[in-house]
């Protein structure tokens, strides 16, 4: 992605380090610098900041002042809680997107779905990921609840 790219935007650079920290490519506690990022990902800082920021709310970075920011350490211990909020909140969002839903929403969940589907068939373990993110959003999105989607877990 280069900082002139129209898709170089803050969402697409907060996309783009988040599935790299699911992925395991940054280890958990590492350090998360900027200038590295910034060069990495061919965008300027402020995205950047921008998306440690959004990553910071949702538990995948720590960021502490003067100390920079860090992928999150994993704790199994918050697992149990973790996946039991999310079957509660994809169990709302989905009977929400049951109700509200339009002909296009149903169209976006089918996309996700099928990229899904082809994904894990074919053993792709990254488009599998993206489609397991992708899919319980769009899901999310023919609800709509903000509320909803803002507790939703990473």
């Amino acid at each position: 992605m280069a900082a002139n790219d129209p898709q170089a935007t803050p969402d697409s650079v907060y996309n783009l380090i988040r599935a790299a920290i699911l992925r395991l490519d940054f280890a958990p506690g590492s350090e998360l610098e900027e200038g590295v990022l910034s060069r990495r990902f061919e965008v300027s800082r402020t995205p950047i900041r921008e998306a440690l920021l959004r990553l910071s709310s949702e538990g995948l970075v720590s960021i502490q002042r003067g100390r920079g920011a860090r992928v999150a350490m994993l704790d199994l211990s918050d697992l149990r809680d973790y996946f039991e909020g999310l079957d509660l909140l994809q169990r709302a969002a989905t009977r929400l997107a049951a109700v509200r839903r339009t002909r296009e929403d149903l169209q976006e969940i089918e996309i996700h779905l099928v990229a899904f589907e082809k994904a894990s068939a074919a053993f792709d373990r990254i488009a599998t990921n993206a489609a397991n993110h992708a899919l319980p959003t769009a899901i999310g999105a023919a609800a709509p609840s903000g509320r909803i989607l803002r507790a939703s877990p990473p």
